[in-house]
């Protein structure tokens, strides 16, 4: 009997102690500290590091891709387009005036110019906006094996680049409202500033447009803001004048008008009709109005002239609501050289010029339009060389009788970027070589030409590149006009 009540206590005794266990096993493995818990937790934070070490891979190979030029950059503005935008350049200086930020597109296709400024007889920097930050137009399809090959511009290869590949200089816009108005932009009263006649220029909805209420009617039809109005003086120098003639920037008050007397604007047709009334101008048959002249339209008259100023409307738009999205936009660093076919910006190019019917003003506006890598190719407006002697200054707006005689040449001519003195913020050509035709027109039959020609028989005077000519006595620039004193320049807007 003992024995038995011995092994029934020892049983009773053992379930209980094995129960007692059981509730810590179990304790251990599902309570909130458990192991369990503690094996979820460490499967979560290996999920977690892995998670984190997968961001960290994609980032690196993102830098790795944006160096390697696989991928745009991924910090560009809103609302620039990355695939016309290679690169962006940001910079703090004080351009007209204006001290703030910049942050300047590099369209694909090319590269900003890393010199600084030593190693040839062209020793301005390229490389700062303030002062004309330069961009070169790769070419990987080169002949020449070491212009092939590259990628940017140093010190070492900058003598084999600039003349070998096509260079173009940044013109900052701060304010489209300086450059772009619409048609009913108005002269301000003599008593001061009347709001309703002065326009302002915004994006809305993807539109660019005048808000200016008063301004409804025609709030989309925009034009060029054209500063014709200077400060005029001169200077007498052993019997040789020196012209000064400052634009007057600061003005808001200018006019699109189709019939007044110098009557500057863009974008226009010339068609020799004189009227105020666009419908009777279209009709008429000279120049713009003839339809093998530019090849739009499908007879001369109404149908040539109004198919091509519908054209330059549509170039004109799509070139003012870039600028307005990148904050300006490129200027050819030289007069145009190469063909027609195949227009280059290169120094030491014979630059082309009017002296046939094969490169007159309507041959050059043809072969000037385009793309180019992420940006689309013009002939200049004169909105746009307004704002290149604003961003150039004082420098611009006076003669320099050194650089009107450097030569003698009988062609009134020289090759591009050859006169070093002849530079201005790193653009060559705009007081020494050749007029330019703008796009810009004038009265009936003018498109008018800007900047300072070479030739010691010039009135033996000294022009400033601020310039602007529409007739001369002997030479009328009409854009038929073949008397070979005449070229012009290519602007890049970045595609948007």
């Amino acid at each position: 009997m003992n024995k038995k009540g011995i092994t029934l206590v020892a049983l009773v005794i053992t379930v209980i102690v094995l129960l007692i266990l059981a509730g810590v096993v179990i304790s251990i493995g599902v309570g909130s500290n458990g192991l369990f818990e503690k094996t979820n937790s460490a499967v979560e934070g290996w999920n977690a590091k892995a998670t984190e070490e997968n961001v960290t891979i994609s980032n690196a190979l993102a830098i790795l891709n944006q160096i390697s030029g696989d991928n745009p950059p991924s910090t560009l503005p809103v609302g620039w387009n990355e695939e016309a935008v290679a690169d962006a350049v940001t910079e703090t200086s004080t351009i007209a005036g204006v001290n703030k930020e910049r942050i300047v597109p590099i369209p694909s296709g090319f590269v900003a110019s890393n010199y600084q400024g030593t190693g040839d007889e062209h020793t301005g920097r390229e490389d700062q906006v303030a002062s004309g930050l330069v961009i070169y137009q790769l070419d990987k399809t080169s002949t020449i094996e070491d212009v092939a090959s590259i990628t940017e511009i140093t010190t070492e290869n900058h003598t084999l680049a600039l003349t070998n590949l096509n260079q173009y200089v940044w013109i900052p816009v701060d304010d489209i409202n300086s450059m772009i108005m619409c048609q009913s932009n108005a002269k301000l009263p003599e008593n001061g500033e009347d709001i309703a006649k002065v326009c302002n220029i915004e994006l809305e909805n993807g539109v660019l447009k005048c808000t200016n209420p008063a301004h409804e009617s025609t709030s989309t039809a925009l034009c060029g803001r054209l500063y014709y109005e200077t400060e005029f003086s001169s200077n007498n120098i052993s019997g040789k004048t020196e012209y000064t003639k400052a634009p007057k920037f600061e003005l808001r008050d200018q006019v699109y008008s189709l019939n007044i007397t110098n009557n500057y604007r863009e974008p226009s047709v010339v068609t020799n009709k004189s009227s105020s009334d666009l419908n009777t101008i279209l009709t008429g048959t000279s120049y713009d109005g003839v339809q093998t002249n530019h090849g739009f339209g499908t007879s001369n008259g109404t149908s040539a002239s109004s198919k091509f100023l519908e054209d330059m409307e549509t170039e004109f738009l799509k070139m003012a609501k870039s600028v307005y999205t990148y904050g300006g936009f490129y200027i050819s660093r030289y007069e145009i050289g190469g063909s027609i076919s195949n227009i280059t910006s290169k120094m030491n190019q014979i630059v082309i010029r009017n002296t046939s019917a094969a490169n007159n003003w309507y041959r050059m506006y043809a072969g000037l339009k385009g793309t180019v890598g992420g940006a689309s190719s013009q002939m200049i407006w004169g909105c746009e060389y307004d704002q290149a002697m604003k961003f150039i200054g004082s420098s611009a707006y006076t003669g320099h009788r050194a650089w009107s005689l450097a030569t003698t040449n009988t062609d009134n001519a020289t090759k591009s970027g050859t006169h070093t003195d002849d530079i201005m913020n790193n653009i060559y050509d705009l007081e020494g070589n050749l007029r330019e035709w703008t796009v810009e027109a004038n009265g009936v039959e003018y498109r008018v030409c800007r900047g300072r020609y070479l030739v010691n028989t010039y009135y033996g005077n000294y022009y400033p590149a601020t310039e602007r000519r529409y007739e001369a006595p002997t030479n009328y620039n009409s854009p038929t006009d073949t008397a070979g004193d005449i070229s012009s320049r290519r602007t890049l807007y970045v595609t948007i």
